[in-house]
């Protein structure tokens, strides 16, 4: 159930892609995506590419919130600098804030903090150089064509199968509250993706959390939202919603 009726209460808004992290194409596809969903339904949404030019319209005072949809870190938007930075401009924001964004892109802090739980994560080596809300959607099952889940099985190929949900029954209902019970103990609000791999014994395992997960046409946020009725243009309404929040400027 929609939480603002009306699009007018979004003000302006700067869907904020691109950037220039590695997942810089990737970015600009899901931007695209939500930019045309959230225009379709009235919201006065813009397209911004990167940090430096949000800051640039921020100054202009062109944009009232900002739909974040930026990957990876060294100005990709999803490690916390673009979070304290909005912040400290008083500007609301999708997705998590500044400790859940930071915390989740540093894998092995939140596999120590998962740890620390009892929650459980695969051990780990250091190897030097769907969430929406409080609501877990359905779980998704990848089955590549191939052996690996690789670079070109999850952003190209169309052969690659995604089962959802991807468990039924207590096993479909424990993984969803496994990764509710992640995604808080990481300290991410709004939305997220957290992945899980269950081994051969049907025990499931937490691999990490992704605070701004992609919005292409092979992303599994819009696939699990999708199974439960909420398509993509108000899954987009749902997510910039998440701007609302306690402690966030409105």
């Amino acid at each position: 159930m929609r939480q603002i009726s009306d699009p007018k209460d979004f003000g302006r808004v700067a869907v904020l892609m691109g950037g220039t992290s590695s997942e810089r194409e990737v970015s600009l596809n899901s931007g695209g995506n939500v930019l045309d969903a959230l225009r379709s339904q009235g919201v006065q949404a813009e397209p911004v590419d990167g940090i430096p030019a949000l800051i640039e319209a921020l100054g202009e005072r062109r944009f009232d919130r900002v739909f974040n949809i930026l990957h990876g870190h060294h100005g990709g938007g999803e490690d916390g600098v673009l979070q304290g930075l909005l912040d400290a401009l008083g500007v609301p924001y999708t997705g998590s804030g500044v400790l859940g964004s930071a915390l989740s892109m540093d894998k092995i802090r939140t596999k120590q903090v998962w740890m620390a739980l009892g929650l459980p994560t695969p051990r780990y080596a250091r190897i030097d150089k769907g969430i929406l809300g409080d609501t877990a959607l359905p779980s998704i099952r990848i089955v590549p064509a191939g052996e690996y889940y690789d670079y070109h099985a999850k952003y190209i190929s169309d052969e690659t199968q995604y089962v959802c949900p991807g468990l039924s029954g207590e096993a479909e209902a424990e993984i969803r509250a496994l990764c509710l019970r992640a995604f808080e103990a990481a300290g991410c609000s709004g939305w997220s993706r957290v992945d899980v791999m269950r081994d051969a014994a049907g025990k499931f395992w937490l691999l990490e959390v992704n605070t701004a997960p992609g919005m292409t046409s092979h992303s599994l946020v819009p696939k699990a939202a999708q199974q439960t009725g909420i398509d993509f243009p108000t899954l987009c309404w749902r997510i910039l919603e998440t701007s609302f929040k306690e402690g966030r400027p409105r």
